[in-house]
């Protein structure tokens, strides 16, 4: 696979090479120990990806050409309101974005999209969206969810039955993948949403614990050149 995910993509770290779908396992020490996206100084405690691990493996998984860049909140509903309109507004113009949605349960999940999310009559975005199950639901005991993975579905052109419908954009919701069901849907409030088997990542069942829940959080995230310091104290992007 390549670099920028356009086959069924590079393996993340210790991840399952060969497999659409990339797991790496969590540990309790893992859910302590929190950590920020680089070029942020701290990451709220209440942030959906708040484990060092989470940090690491969604850096990992991104197309090289964003591995050294810096990420910027660029939308979070507790900060800036549960309004898909709000969404769009402060997406605008930001390229490439990284989703995380929370639900109530717990359980955090969310997509790598090529494009900002837009309003557009037609799905877009490209061979690089993927997206990933971060954690399950562990704290009401259901079998189904007790096991905790970092886990990236990626597109593979040749796999049966696959699409282009990598993300698409509407009044009054968002989604990710299609033909037999979306991998993540969110509607106009950003209050509600869906996960199911989906064709166009090859995800098995919802990235969630269950097909339909209730949302606790989402944030979006945008990229942006590093600056370092040189000797001479003159800053200068870092592009690797």
């Amino acid at each position: 696979a390549n670099d920028d995910g356009k086959t069924s993509a590079a393996s993340a770290t210790s991840g399952t090479s060969g497999t659409s779908g990339e797991k790496k396992s969590e540990t309790e020490d893992d859910v302590r120990v929190a950590a920020s996206f680089p070029g942020v100084e701290t990451t709220d405690a209440r942030s959906v990806a708040r484990a060092a691990a989470d940090v690491q493996f969604l850096c990992d998984s991104v197309p090289r050409v964003h591995r050294f860049d810096g990420w910027r909140l660029l939308y979070c509903a507790a900060r800036d309101g549960f309004s898909l309109k709000t969404l769009y507004r402060k997406c605008a113009g930001a390229g490439a974005v990284v989703t995380l949605v929370e639900d109530e349960r717990g359980g955090a999940f969310g997509a790598f999209t090529s494009d900002a999310w837009r309003t557009e009559p037609r799905p877009y975005g490209d061979g690089r969206c993927f997206v990933f199950s971060l954690r399950r639901d562990r704290e009401h005991g259901d079998d189904a969810c007790a096991v905790v993975t970092r886990t990236a579905y990626r597109w593979d052109p040749e796999r049966e039955k696959t699409n282009y419908a990598f993300q698409a954009g509407r009044a009054d919701s968002v989604s990710l993948g299609g033909g037999n069901g979306f991998a993540l849907w969110l509607d106009g409030d950003l209050l509600n949403g869906a996960s199911a088997a989906c064709d166009t990542f090859g995800t098995p069942g919802p990235l969630a614990c269950a097909e339909t829940f209730k949302v606790r959080a989402v944030e979006v995230w945008g990229f942006e050149p590093l600056r370092r310091i040189s000797r001479d104290g003159a800053g200068s992007e870092r592009r690797e």
